[in-house]
């Protein structure tokens, strides 16, 4: 999701109608916004960690993805945090997270978090959401009201 009416997540935008099913559908629906997901970064420490204590003796299953969580520590910061930096509100109610430079954002798992534990999140604010028809037929821009 998107607070700022910018461009559309890329779940939203590779399908714009299939969005538009999502949000018209007469049952509770909740988007998780990337101001929210940006509150949390993984940096390299956080994957040290997680392998010193999960992953010496005890094969957890988190050990079979320490390749990708360190790959996305690398390549994150520069691919899709400076992009996310930007869009976080000037106001300072949502910080970012202090490791937005050096890690990586666990997106799905802030949003399993917030439907399984909205306790652990501060405030919850309600709005309505668009996909707007494209006049010259789908697939178009990525903006979303």
């Amino acid at each position: 999701g998107e607070l700022t009416q910018q461009r559309l997540d890329l779940n939203f935008a590779s399908d714009r109608a299939a969005a538009r099913t999502v949000v018209n559908a007469n049952v509770p629906t909740t988007l998780i916004p990337i101001q929210l997901c940006a509150q949390v970064a993984l940096d390299g420490e956080f994957v040290k960690d997680l392998e010193e204590t999960y992953c010496n003796e005890d094969e957890a299953a988190v050990c079979a993805l320490l390749p990708k969580l360190r790959q996305q520590v690398q390549t994150m910061p520069e691919l899709i945090n400076q992009a996310v930096k930007q869009r976080m509100p000037q106001d300072r109610r949502r910080r970012p997270s202090p490791n937005l430079d050096s890690g990586f954002i666990p997106w799905d798992i802030v949003a399993v978090l917030s439907i399984s534990n909205p306790q652990l999140f501060g405030e919850w604010e309600y709005h309505t959401v668009e996909f707007p028809s494209c006049s010259g037929g789908e697939p178009c821009d990525r903006t979303m009201i």
